[in-house]
This record gives structure tokens, C-alpha cells and sequence, in this order.
């Protein structure tokens, strides 16, 4: 009889607790180390809830990347087996419109945006509906959007009926701290941890801002900013503002 092996999964956000999920349903025993007193309680809180392969070329880099096809491709699964796991957990995902839009501060920046999509197959519809805020805006009919929150507690439950061993409130300082209990370690932490061993790793600051949701009408999709890489979403319980780059307080997700 073959022995599954027991896996430490360092880290209990979104990645962490997918990693978990992935390897429970093939058989393996898993412990997660989360340093915060709850799984779920880092970056992916407050992230736009988007699911956009449409931006798989990073933001921060020139859009001639040789492997975007493979990572594209990889995005396109990758949404689809989420949806199919949303499903599973009893999540409804059939509420919110599907789709992304993104906004640009010119006729002229949209455009040469649209040319690099459709050149790399990505569906990027000139979108003239009402919130495009006067703006020239492309919708991604092929992306998707939810609430992290909300799938990462539906996911950490379903684990913990697996048998899948969590264990909150404990920081792992070295790898030789669990190397001796389990046969292998993954390493799901974030930029900011000290487990990183020297990789070349940084964080970028982002910024979140979390209102109420008022009684009008209101986007069922994301709306993104091309410019200050920020997106406005709007949640169940409250709409969020998120992104930005390099700035040192949330107060330019106010001015876009």
C-alpha cells in the first residue's frame, strides 16, 4: 500500500489554502501554518475580486513577452476549474454579470490597448454603456470577478472536513522548524515574509478602500482603471477601491 506523503503548506491565503485543496483531493495529508490568527486574512481580503486573464501580461513590464501565450492559456483554466470548484462548495456564482471593464484616460491610449489585446486573442469589446464615465472603455466579456473572503471560508470549512490540519497563530521563522514532521513543504507565504530565503523578492504597495454600498444602481462588474492600475468592485455588503502603484497612501484611489 503506497503511504501519501504529509505536506506543510506555509501559508494560509488564497494560494495557500488552493495549494491544500488541490492536494487533499489526491490524497495527500496536509498541515497549514498561518501566522495571523485566521486563514485568509492577508492580501486576497482586499484584492478587486477579479478573475481576469485578459490582463495576463503584467502591467509592469513591456506587452511583448514571449510565454504569454502559456500563461494565458493557464489563466483560462485556471478560471475555469475555480468556477467549477465555487460550484462544488455551493457557492452562487451565477449572480454577478460576467465580464471586466477598463477604463483609459484617451481615445488614443484605448485604442493602441485594443490592438494588443485582439493581437493576442483576447476579446477586448469597445464598450459604450453607462460606466464608461465618458471615458473610451473595453470590456473582457471572458473574464469573471467574486468575493475572495467568501471562497477562501467555503474553502478552509470543506478542508477541515477533509481532515486537512490548520493551525493558526504560530509564525514559522525557519524551514527547520517542521522539516523533521512532514515530507514535503510549500512555501505559500507572502512578499513580506522571512521564509524567502534571499529570493529577489519585493513588495509593490497597494491600497484598499472599503465604503458602504448606497442605494442606487451600481456596476455588476469590475471596473478597471488602466492608468493607475485600480479597479472599482462592488461586493454583497460594500464596494471596494483597490490598486494603485507605489503610492504612499489610498487617497489617489479618490482622484481617478
Amino acid at each position: 500500500m503506497i503511504q501519501m506523503p504529509h505536506i506543510a503548506v506555509i501559508g494560509g491565503g488564497l494560494l495557500g489554502l488552493s495549494c491544500a485543496d488541490s492536494l487533499m483531493r489526491r490524497g495527500a495529508k496536509i498541515t497549514i501554518y498561518e501566522k495571523k490568527m485566521n486563514v485568509g486574512r492577508g492580501a486576497a481580503e482586499f484584492n478587486s475580486g477579479m478573475i481576469h486573464p485578459s490582463q495576463t501580461a503584467p502591467w509592469l513590464v513591456d506587452y511583448e513577452i514571449d510565454n504569454f501565450r502559456a500563461v494565458y492559456d493557464l489563466a483560462l483554466k485556471s478560471r475555469g476549474l475555480l468556477r467549477s470548484r465555487q460550484k462544488s462548495l455551493g457557492l452562487d456564482t451565477d449572480r454577478r454579470e460576467s465580464g471586466t471593464l477598463q477604463l483609459f484616460d484617451s481615445r488614443y491610449l484605448g485604442e493602441r490597448a485594443r490592438a494588443q489585446y485582439e493581437s493576442r486573442n483576447i476579446q477586448a469589446d469597445l464598450y459604450r454603456g453607462e460606466w464608461n464615465f465618458g471615458r473610451y472603455c473595453l470590456k473582457f466579456p471572458n473574464d469573471m470577478s467574486g468575493d475572495a473572503s467568501v471562497y477562501m471560508n467555503a474553502l478552509k470549512q470543506d478542508l477541515i472536513s477533509q481532515g486537512c490540519n490548520i493551525v493558526t497563530g504560530q509564525k514559522i521563522e525557519t524551514i527547520k522548524e517542521i522539516n523533521s514532521e512532514v515530507d514535503a513543504i510549500i512555501i505559500a507565504c507572502g512578499a513580506d515574509s522571512d521564509l524567502f530565503l534571499e529570493l529577489p523578492v519585493r513588495a509593490e504597495p497597494g491600497h484598499a478602500l472599503i465604503f458602504p454600498v448606497p442605494d442606487i444602481a451600481l456596476p455588476k462588474m469590475p471596473i478597471m482603471h488602466a492608468h493607475s492600475h485600480s479597479a472599482l468592485t462592488t461586493f454583497p455588503n460594500h464596494i471596494r477601491l483597490s490598486g494603485t502603484l507605489n503610492e504612499d497612501s489610498p487617497d489617489a484611489l479618490l482622484e481617478i
